[in-house]
């Protein structure tokens, strides 16, 4: 079993897996972001033309490769991404059929204001409001997902439940 959890920046991606990982006997949280980041220079943003989509492209076969060797080590790898419809059948097309993806869809007011604690607890802001408007936009295009779920007034705990029980029908 592999878990995808996608959402807009700020969608509490990071902290269901948290919770999700407390619920199983063995994980690996793989953060895409933290892959994509190894790219120092040049680095370039997904929506960055063919040199961003190509970087993006790799970027998913690399938390593929490392999803696959966390499953030999029988650790259930949890992946966190802004998935695209593209991206989606890229990763089912590598991982195979064992893959449950989770849509977290938060309103847009509390995305914007996860973004804007996340900013001041990090001193930096991650995306411009035209970027993070994009990105939320494009994440309600996305629909190829198990499960979606609105986790705006959930905890990170209620949501981790709510994959796992889900996952058992």
């Amino acid at each position: 079993m592999i878990y995808l959890i996608s959402g807009p920046t700020g969608a509490g991606k990071n902290s269901a897996a948290e919770e999700l990982a407390k619920l199983l006997d063995s994980a690996a949280i793989i953060d895409f972001d933290a892959i994509r980041n190894m790219f120092t220079k040049p680095h370039f943003t997904p929506w960055d033309g063919e040199k961003g989509k190509h970087q993006n492209d790799l970027t998913i076969e690399l938390v593929c490769h490392i999803s696959k060797t966390m499953l030999e080590d029988e650790r259930t790898p949890i992946i966190l991404d802004v998935v695209s419809n593209e991206g989606s059948n890229s990763y089912r097309r590598t991982l195979g059929k064992d893959i449950f993806c989770v849509q977290l869809s938060p309103t847009w007011e509390v995305v914007t204001e996860r973004n804007r604690v996340r900013a001041k607890t990090e001193g930096r802001i991650r995306l411009t409001d035209i970027q993070l408007k994009e990105v939320f936009e494009n994440q309600k295009k996305f629909t190829d997902y198990d499960i979606i779920i609105d986790n705006s007034s959930q905890t990170p705990s209620e949501t981790a439940k709510e994959i796992v029980e889900s996952r058992q029908f």
